[in-house]
């Protein structure tokens, strides 16, 4: 009869961690865009905005990962997830030129791009961007151009026909709209004007769906195609329940 090895108790002990550690939570770290409320923003060193509550609701639901979101600026978060140091950023647009290093999950929300303005500049305008041509039209640093305003306009403000000013917030942008600085500013509908009483909204210049968009430096993050197929599962049936445009119109109450 063979020889039998019993494990010493420190061994034992050694392999009940071990056990313990790989059934933990995973550690994963989220990266949302800071300035763009309502959506996603920082108030007080805290994630805020439509996204984080829906994004809250959706990780709440997968127990095998400890899910923290982070709020940074924009183009910083692109860099992340495009050099392979951060799983995801949010809300993102589809970007053709972004697809050979960044994946998206499924559609989250549908968004309206409107153009800003005050009442006189925007008397009259009806046709974007057409009836744009030789302004100067504030955008977030780091928003593309052609997602934002479309093709037509992303080819105007590379032709020159629209001057192009980026700023870092939407506060920014705003702030130099109010005090005639740029003529128009390009952001979602449900931007906050109540700080800016000669702001107004124009017509809707676009639509878009917000995505959470992955790193594909999988080899990264081994845990990544798994977290993937769960998240995007639970948004799938989150959409089909109506549960997600609850939590989208709840923000508001």
């Amino acid at each position: 009869m063979p020889n039998t090895v019993i494990p010493s108790p420190g061994i034992l002990l050694s392999l009940l961690l071990l056990n313990s550690a790989a059934l933990g939570d995973q550690p994963v770290t989220i990266y949302g865009d800071i300035n763009y409320p309502p959506y996603s923003f920082e108030e007080e060193g805290r994630p805020k905005g439509i996204y984080v509550n829906i994004l809250g609701a959706v990780f709440a639901r997968m127990p095998d990962y400890d899910v923290e979101i982070k709020m940074i600026p924009w183009k910083r978060g692109l860099e992340y997830v495009k050099k392979g140091e951060a799983v995801a950023v949010f809300p993102p647009y589809y970007v053709e030129e972004r697809i050979p290093w960044m994946s998206h999950s499924e559609p989250i929300l549908s968004e309206e791009v409107v153009v800003f303005g005050n009442e006189e500049n925007l008397r009259g305008k009806t046709e974007w961007p057409d009836d744009f041509l030789g302004s100067k039209i504030g955008l977030n640093t780091g928003y593309d151009p052609a997602v934002m305003g479309g093709t037509a306009f992303a080819k105007a403000c590379k032709n020159g026909n629209i001057v192009l000013h980026e700023a870092y917030t939407t506060e920014a942008n705003l702030h130099r709209l109010q005090g005639g600085k740029i003529q128009f500013f390009l952001n979602v509908g449900e931007t906050d004007i109540t700080s800016y009483p000669q702001v107004r909204r124009g017509p809707v210049v676009n639509r878009g769906e917000g995505y959470l968009r992955f790193t594909r430096a999988e080899d990264n993050f081994p845990f990544l195609p798994k977290f993937k197929a769960e998240f995007n599962a639970l948004v799938t049936s989150m959409k089909r329940s109506g549960e997600i445009d609850k939590l989208a119109e709840a923000y508001w109450k």
